[in-house]
C-alpha cells in the first residue's frame, strides 16, 4: 500500500497507528457542515458510513467542530445557504474516486460563496477502505487546519448612567458617552463610567456571545462639583496649614510662663530674682495645636477620600457644611 498526501509520501504502518474510532473532543466555536462525500466508483453503504466517520475524524484533529444541519439539508448548496445565514463557519466537501484498491482523495472547505478555505489532494494505492478512511481524515485535518481559529462572537453591551453623559472606558479604552450600546467580544470586561464633578464608577460584567447585557450605574457628586484632584489639593493645602498651626502651638505652650526679658528690671524683679511679667500663652498654644492636628487630620482624610474617588465608587460624599468641610465615609 502506498499513500500520498499533497507532495508527501506516508508509510502505510504511520497511517494504520491512527485509530479511526476515537475522536479527540471537538473545540468549542461555529462548527463545519459536512457534506455526503461524492463517490466515483463502486462503494457499499458502509464505507460511505467509514468514509463520513473519517471526515468527521479529520476535523477533530484540527480542533473544529463539525455542525449540524439545518434538517433537510444534504446538498452543498443548501449547506452553503446555511452558511451565508450564520449557522456555520464553512460546509466540507470530499470527492472520492475508486478504482478497484486504489483511491483518488480531494477535500475541500469552502465558504458561502463557493470560494476554497482549504484544499488539500491525496491518494490512496492498493488500500483497504479502512486505511483510505486514515488517509481521507488526515487530509480533512490539513484543510480544516487552514481556516485558524474561530471567530470570536461578541454580544451587545448598554450602559447607562446617572447622570447621563459620563465618558465610557470598557478596559481602559474610551469608547463613547453614557447613552452607549456597542458590540463587544464575550468574555469578562471592565465598565468604567466618569463625569466632571462626580465619583468614577466601575463594574466587571461578563458578556455571553450573542446576548445584550445591561449596565446601569449611579455617579455620585463631589464636594461642590470637586473633581479627585481639587480634593486633594484641598487635602495638602490642610495639612500644611495643619503642620504650621502645630508648630506655632508648640511653641506657645514652650513659651508660656517664661519671663518677659524686655520688661524684667528694677522694680519689675522680686528680691528672689523672679520677674515680674510673665508670658501668659497657654491657652493660645492649646488652641493652636489642637487646631493644627484637626486641619492636619482633616487633609489626611481628603487625600485618602480622593484616592477611594479615583479607585472605587463607594456611599462617601464630601460636602461643604456651615462651619467647615463635612467627609463622610
Amino acid at each position: 500500500m502506498r499513500v500520498s498526501l499533497g507532495h508527501r509520501a506516508i508509510p502505510a504502518i504511520a497511517i494504520v497507528c491512527m485509530s479511526v474510532g476515537s475522536l479527540p473532543a471537538a473545540a468549542e466555536g461555529p462548527g463545519v457542515l459536512i457534506s455526503p462525500p461524492t463517490i466515483e466508483g463502486q462503494a457499499p453503504e458502509h464505507i460511505v458510513e467509514a468514509l463520513t466517520q473519517s471526515i468527521q475524524g479529520g476535523l477533530s484533529d484540527a480542533g473544529v467542530t463539525a455542525a449540524v444541519p439545518p434538517e433537510g439539508c444534504t446538498d452543498s448548496g443548501c449547506m452553503a445557504q446555511a452558511v451565508a445565514d450564520g449557522k456555520a463557519r464553512a460546509y466540507v466537501t470530499t470527492d472520492v474516486r475508486i478504482v478497484g484498491s486504489d483511491y483518488t482523495l480531494v477535500v475541500d472547505i469552502l465558504a458561502s460563496d463557493g470560494q476554497s478555505l482549504g484544499r488539500k489532494e491525496g491518494s490512496c494505492e492498493i488500500c483497504t477502505y479502512e486505511e483510505a478512511g486514515v488517509a481521507l481524515r488526515e487530509l480533512v485535518a490539513q484543510a480544516a487546519a487552514d481556516l485558524g481559529p474561530p471567530p470570536t462572537v461578541a454580544g451587545t453591551l448598554v450602559v447607562t448612567s446617572v447622570p447621563a453623559g459620563a465618558t465610557v472606558r470598557i478596559d481602559g479604552a474610551e469608547v463613547g458617552v453614557t447613552p452607549y450600546e456597542g458590540s463587544v467580544d464575550a468574555g469578562p470586561h471592565k465598565v468604567e463610567l466618569s463625569l466632571d464633578g462626580h465619583q468614577t464608577a466601575w463594574r466587571s460584567v461578563e458578556l455571553a456571545g450573542g446576548a445584550t447585557q445591561t449596565v446601569e450605574l449611579a455617579l455620585d457628586r463631589t464636594a461642590a462639583g470637586m473633581s479627585p484632584k481639587t480634593t486633594a489639593t484641598i487635602g495638602w493645602a490642610a495639612i500644611g496649614v495643619g503642620a504650621a498651626a502645630l508648630v506655632g502651638g508648640i511653641a506657645l505652650l514652650v513659651l508660656d510662663e517664661n519671663p518677659v526679658r524686655s520688661n524684667c528690671d528694677g522694680v519689675h524683679v522680686d528680691a528672689d530674682g523672679d520677674c515680674e511679667f510673665r508670658y501668659d500663652t497657654l491657652g493660645g498654644g492649646i488652641g493652636l495645636t489642637v487646631a493644627g492636628v484637626a486641619s492636619a487630620g482633616t487633609g489626611v482624610g481628603l487625600l485618602l477620600y480622593s484616592r477611594k474617588q479615583q479607585q472605587q465608587r463607594g456611599p462617601g460624599d464630601v460636602a461643604l457644611v456651615p462651619g467647615g468641610l463635612r467627609v463622610r465615609f
